[in-house]
């Protein structure tokens, strides 16, 4: 797994967690 992908997969489950966790 390059850094590279692994950085934009963090980034795409962060920004999944945030709208998830704005609702509340």
């Amino acid at each position: 797994y390059p850094n590279d992908k692994a950085a934009e997969v963090s980034l795409q489950t962060v920004r999944k967690w945030m709208e998830s966790n704005h609702e509340k």
